[in-house]
């Protein structure tokens, strides 16, 4: 992909940008599919000592809803104690979440957690974030980034295979109410039929 990332400055609601896909390999079609734009959210929260051996007694509990989305990484950030960090899916949809839907996990021994997930279904998820060793009750730094949405939509995608070494000339268009001053984030997962998430 040529450029592998965007920064754009938008100066307005809606515009575009292109990019350029050129595989190695023949392949027998190329998929793309575009998400955002979203913002991600950075919270202080408050760490407590919660039972190290269940995870489900997690004192610090966000609620997500994710709407076509191409990723949600989730990170914390404490310079001492042990947390660890869960995402739960609520597969069944019954509102409630239990150990058995946890989707992603980090669990080592300090307190700087991380999950990368890419192509999530659509659905209501948690984030836990564990008190597994603390002292006292220490504020710490929760990031959260679901790029998701459909105010991306992408043109140029050729409808049967691609060959090798053929340039693939994709126009990205984006329309959203935006704020002025604000970072909005969108990805493309663009790949073969069989690994259409293959590049990002």
């Amino acid at each position: 992909m040529t450029p592998s990332s965007v920064n754009e400055t938008a100066t307005g609601d809606s515009g575009g940008f292109d990019v350029r896909f050129e595989s190695s390999v023949p392949l027998e079609g190329l998929k793309v599919d575009a998400f955002g734009l979203s913002q991600p959210s950075t919270t202080t929260e408050t760490a407590h000592q919660d039972n190290p051996d269940d995870p489900s007694t997690a004192s610090v509990r966000k609620n997500l809803t994710l709407s076509h989305a191409s990723r949600l990484s989730v990170s914390t950030a404490l310079d001492s104690n042990d947390l660890d960090l869960f995402v739960v899916r609520d597969a069944n949809n019954d509102g409630v979440f239990l150990p058995s839907e946890v989707v992603a996990s980090s669990t080592t021994s300090t307190a700087n957690e991380s999950v990368d997930l890419v192509n999530l279904p659509d659905g209501n998820y948690q984030i836990w974030v564990h008190g597994f060793s603390v002292s006292g009750t220490p504020a710490f730094t929760l990031n959260v980034n679901a790029i998701q949405g459909k105010d991306l939509t992408v043109s140029g995608v050729p409808t049967g295979p691609v060959a090798a070494g053929a340039p693939v000339a994709l126009h990205v268009a984006y329309n959203k109410t935006m704020t002025p001053g604000q970072t909005y984030n969108g990805e493309l997962l663009l790949g073969p039929s069989s690994a259409p998430s293959a590049l990002s």
